[in-house]
């Protein structure tokens, strides 16, 4: 019949849209961050209740540091996983502590290299901190969440990074110095997702 052909592919279209290939948490836990020596970290261990917290929807690898870098100190969290349930927004996590994202919007550090920068403060208060984040797989970055749940969709689903910055105070998050940070951090995360792929 001539309605057979459109109703197979519309099926065949939902399968695809509701699969979801098993997470290999052991790949992502395989992640080794090797920072350049000018960004100076030291381990920030999360707490038992942050991890599970994180953990809630799906396996990761989180690790969270201080840095340096420069005159700009502030966090560092990285929270690797293969399944983006796992992966939440960083709006979420903010809200959690009290604090409020007074603006958000895209923007580019670098070719082919898209973020979200975020102003975070006191609820209906003056602006605390600047803060940025981007999802990173070996051969993608975005900020657009959208993005990376299609990725699952691929039949061997690559490991993807979740990175937030936190600076200490308001910055300007544009400013070459802050770019040249972000640019090392993603630098990093590309030796590391790279290496991951290798046989």
């Amino acid at each position: 019949p001539v309605w057979l052909a459109p109703s197979l592919g519309l099926a065949l279209f939902l399968l695809v849209l509701v699969y979801t290939p098993l997470p290999d948490p052991v790949q992502a836990a395989a992640l080794e961050w090797n920072f350049p020596k000018n960004l100076v970290v030291k381990d920030w261990p999360l707490s038992p209740d942050e991890l599970a917290w994180l953990s809630t929807d799906g396996a990761v690898t989180a690790q969270r540091y201080r840095f340096t870098w420069q005159e700009l100190e502030g966090s560092l969290l990285l929270v690797a996983s293969q399944d983006w349930r796992a992966q939440h927004r960083p709006e979420r996590c903010f809200t959690v502590y009290g604090l409020e994202v007074q603006a958000s919007q895209p923007a580019l550090a670098g070719a082919e290299f898209p973020l979200r920068l975020l102003a975070l403060g006191a609820p209906g208060g003056e602006t605390l901190y600047s803060a940025a984040y981007w999802l990173q797989s070996s051969s993608q970055i975005t900020e657009d969440y959208a993005a990376r749940i299609w990725d699952d969709l691929a039949p061997k689903p690559q490991p993807w990074v979740l990175i937030t910055v936190i600076f200490d105070q308001p910055i300007d998050a544009q400013s070459p110095n802050a770019q040249a940070l972000f640019n090392a951090i993603r630098e990093t995360a590309h030796t590391s997702l790279t290496a991951l792929n290798q046989p």
